[in-house]
């Protein structure tokens, strides 16, 4: 898989067991001290790769490559209680392949005169590549894994 364009896939996977807010609150008690809390709802799960679930993903990506050259891959949980979670206008110092788990979402990608709205839910793929500005606008409550491949 190309990480080097923006590319999105509809019923890209299937979870084979159900990931839901219960799971996520497991998660986050047992790493508490490196969760991130914003005031607008947002919840961000550092190093989601050290729990089974999270390396599933990281290995998955690291299985869709075509380029086999980066240095690290990480797995990071973003999520929201409620559609006023959205993130601001970033971009990120790697490629990242964002896999909804609860939810749906969209995501504006952004590129020099124009942006691409993509509708996510559970199920598809977007791939962004680095220093492509992004922000995420969720439409509900909503879990998604976000897998960084570092050049």
């Amino acid at each position: 898989m190309n990480r080097t364009k923006v590319s999105h896939f509809k019923d890209f996977f299937k979870l084979e067991k159900n990931f839901d807010f219960n799971t996520l609150a497991f998660l986050l008690d047992r790493k508490e001290n490196d969760n991130y809390y914003s005031p607008n709802g947002k919840i961000k799960l550092r190093n989601f790769d050290i729990f089974h679930e999270g390396k599933f993903f990281s290995n998955f990506v690291k299985d869709l490559l075509l380029d086999k050259n980066f240095n690290k891959i990480d797995a990071d949980i973003h999520a929201s209680m409620s559609k006023i979670g959205f993130s601001e206008n970033h971009q990120d110092e790697e490629s990242v392949f964002l896999f909804p788990l609860v939810g749906s979402v969209i995501y504006n990608v952004y590129d020099e005169t124009n942006f691409t709205s993509y509708y996510m839910s559970v199920g598809d793929l977007l791939i962004i590549p680095k220093h492509i500005i992004h922000a995420a606008i969720p439409l509900c409550p909503r879990i998604v894994v976000s897998v960084g491949v570092f050049d």
